[in-house]
């Protein structure tokens, strides 16, 4: 079969497209002709080797969220069949002895994730624990599909599991506009609570009101403690899910009401954070939740709640031989394409459709901070926040060298030279 791969890190000069095996599958395993895959932001970071998951290896083929056709079952599997239309759960925990995947399910240690350190998606098949593929509706396409497994199961497991956000509550959802962020705003919404949104720019605040959040705003712009404050007359909300981290971890818990509970599951602009008065913590009993991986019983449910049809998904298709997934790995350092500069709308993941002798690439907004756009009616400026997330000089070079020739950009500025 043919795959996309890569056998050391860097910029998208790395990325191979090449014959492969083709996976064998144990007694209760399946294998997975792939109709869809994504690109994440793990993905670019393990690319780049800026960070990579325990149990991580070279060769490695990324794709983590995976929908498609299964064309082969092992000799101990009785509850799926060759033609069913699947998508596909990655976290390997709880898997049968009987998967040549088993093993690898400790939450808390060296979890196996397919496409994440175990071969996933960007190849024509993957293979999959049967306990671990679910059966798609009939009309649902195989791209919707492609965009539900690691938005909304982490979304998800931090508003519900995590942050047991309750029905008549107020939700603080950051980065609106990210994957996380869309699946998060939606089944908040969904489950009766009230959504306020904020994401770095206006039309992303545009975009999270149209999901459902009842208000949204620029964070880059206001006092959003103050303004959480205002919209819940002086109360607070109840909840912040935040997979920012640093930029606005103050602000969050500013934002919190008497118990109020901060849910972290991530930390896209910084490592780090410092929490600005201990007496506010305690005197107004509020609690920080780090969102752990999510348990094998969650991803049901939550995949039930996707298929009846009440959430949006929005999917810009480019057309692009699949060996050309090397500029597509570039356009996702934002998250989306450059097209006379002006990005095209939101959607919750990036996916790979194998079709026709190509490959269609499926656009969406994965947020990653390796540079933020500034547009202005002169040329398209970019920041690059190196320090921000300590990207290696040769690296970030390769990165911008890639950007300036495939023409995603004019003219770019280092702010922390």
């Amino acid at each position: 079969m043919k795959a996309v791969l890569y056998t050391e890190p860097g910029g998208i000069e790395v990325l191979k497209y090449q014959d492969v095996p083709d996976p064998s599958p144990g007694p209760g395993d399946v294998v997975v002709d792939v109709a869809a895959t994504s690109l994440n932001r793990l993905d670019v970071m393990q690319r780049n080797g800026w960070f990579q998951m325990p149990g991580f290896s070279y060769p490695h083929i990324a794709g983590m969220d995976v929908a498609g056709t299964v064309s082969e079952i092992g000799e101990e599997v009785s509850d799926v069949k060759v033609g069913d239309r699947v998508v596909v759960d990655p976290s390997l925990a709880g898997v049968s002895e009987n998967s040549s995947h088993a093993g690898r399910g400790d939450l808390f240690g060296e979890l196996g994730i397919i496409g994440a350190n175990a071969d996933g998606g960007y190849a024509e098949k993957c293979l999959v624990p049967s306990s671990h593929v679910y059966l798609m509706p009939d009309d649902m396409d195989f791209n919707d599909a492609a965009t539900f497994p690691t938005c909304f199961l982490t979304a998800a497991h931090a508003l519900f599991k995590v942050g047991n956000l309750q029905e008549g509550e107020t939700v603080i959802i950051h980065a609106a506009g990210s994957g996380v962020g869309v699946a998060a705003i939606q089944l908040a919404k969904n489950s009766g609570a009230t959504v306020l949104a904020t994401a770095g720019s206006e039309s992303k605040c545009e975009k999270a009101v149209a999901l459902g959040a009842t208000h949204a705003m620029n964070n880059r712009e206001g006092d959003v403690a103050g303004w959480a404050r205002e919209l819940t007359n002086g109360a607070g909300v109840n909840m912040v899910m935040d997979c920012v981290g640093t930029a606005l971890f103050g602000a969050s818990l500013f934002a919190l009401g008497i118990h109020g509970r901060l849910v972290n599951c991530g930390n896209a602009s910084g490592d780090e954070a410092v929490i600005p008065s201990l007496g506010y913590v305690f005197h107004s009993g509020i609690t920080i939740h780090g969102s752990d991986p999510y348990e094998p019983s969650e991803f049901s449910p939550t995949w039930k709640e996707f298929c009846s049809g009440e959430y949006k998904v929005e999917i810009m298709a480019v057309d692009a031989p699949y060996p050309e997934l090397k500029k597509t790995h570039t356009m996702a350092h934002k998250g989306r394409p450059w097209t006379d500069h002006k990005p095209p709308p939101a959607a919750p993941v990036w996916s790979v459709i194998e079709g026709l002798g190509s490959y269609y690439i499926l656009l969406a907004a994965i947020e990653l901070d390796v540079f933020d756009t500034l547009e202005s009616t002169g040329p398209v400026k970019v920041e690059v926040l190196s320090k921000k997330l300590e990207v290696s000089q040769p690296h970030l070079q390769s990165l911008l060298d890639s950007l300036v020739a495939l023409g995603l950009l004019d003219q770019f500025v280092n702010v922390y030279e």
